[in-house]
């Protein structure tokens, strides 16, 4: 869990950095499009951004957050143990591959930033450099 909130952390920062470049590049392209602050309540289950209590169930030494991330449905379920008489939260499996995954995107965002901070752009030439760089790290394969 750790490794994955440090990643999402570096691949919003390369994020951020991009959008300045592009801005800065070609003043009137929509940046929208290049925009993934999303993540912050995708992947991060307790450490999302947006996180809205819907119900707490207990039983025991077992509990469950039913929360709303952001605006996505299904609602998650958030496990906790109680553990010395402090409840104590259960991350779910975080797959290794996720977080390589995002540390490419996160490098590819880096890259696109250096091309673009070189000189100005069309918004055709930001566009070209998204679909080359960024576009073929966040297809599912």
């Amino acid at each position: 869990m750790i490794d994955l909130l440090m990643v999402v952390d570096e691949l919003l920062a390369a994020n951020a950095g991009a959008r300045q470049a592009i801005r800065e590049a070609c003043p009137q392209i929509d940046l929208a499009p290049f925009d993934m602050s999303a993540l912050q309540n995708e992947y991060l289950d307790l450490f999302s951004r947006d996180v809205q209590v819907v119900r707490l169930d207990e039983s025991d030494d077992q509990g469950t957050a039913t929360v709303q991330l952001g605006s996505r449905l299904p609602l998650a379920h958030l496990h906790f143990q109680k553990q010395q008489g402090r409840w104590i939260y259960v991350p779910g499996e975080t797959t290794p591959e996720l977080v390589g995954r995002l540390r490419e995107i996160a490098r590819a965002w880096d890259r696109l930033t250096l091309v673009v901070s070189q000189r100005s752009h069309t918004p055709e030439e930001i566009m070209h450099e998204y679909r080359l760089r960024i576009q073929p790290k966040l297809r599912l394969e």
